[in-house]
């Protein structure tokens, strides 16, 4: 009777090939974490961006419609949530401009019950001025509740 030995383990190549596989896949996965974290950050900003245009369209919403300031700066946080100008948190800086809106062949006294918000935003860097980046700019219209 022959003896056959019965080797276990792995050899050096099999190894060499499973480390390869594994090295692959470590490194697609790592390849997508700059999108996705893109991706996150400008989600982020886009919910923040939401949240601050809803919050001032509440606030004019909530004024008397003769007492609609021509001019407002609000400040916001990463979230959207406003606070205070000397806050550390602020991250958004935010204009907003009461404007009475031009349409053309526009019947007499429209202009008396709308007004047009241009709403212009700036990011702030860590030191609270604005990074460089072009503003965005959003129109909001506000009718008078009696119109």
């Amino acid at each position: 009777m022959s003896r056959l030995s019965t080797k276990r383990g792995m050899t050096l190549v099999e190894v060499t090939i499973a480390l390869g596989l594994v090295s692959f896949g470590l490194i697609s996965v790592l390849g997508l974490l700059p999108t996705g974290l893109i991706t996150l950050r400008d989600a982020r900003d886009s919910s923040a961006r939401s949240r601050y245009l809803q919050t001032i369209q509440a606030e004019y919403l909530s004024l008397s419609f003769g007492d609609v300031p021509s001019n407002n700066l609000f400040y916001f946080d990463r979230d959207g949530q406003p606070v205070e100008a000397a806050s550390s948190s602020k991250l958004y800086k935010v204009s907003v401009e009461s404007l009475a809106p031009v349409y053309p062949d526009q019947p007499v006294g429209v202009e008396d019950s709308l007004r047009r918000l241009r709403v212009t935003s700036w990011q702030l860097n860590s030191s609270g001025t604005t990074n460089g980046l072009a503003p965005n700019i959003r129109a909001l219209q506000i009718a008078d509740g009696g119109f």
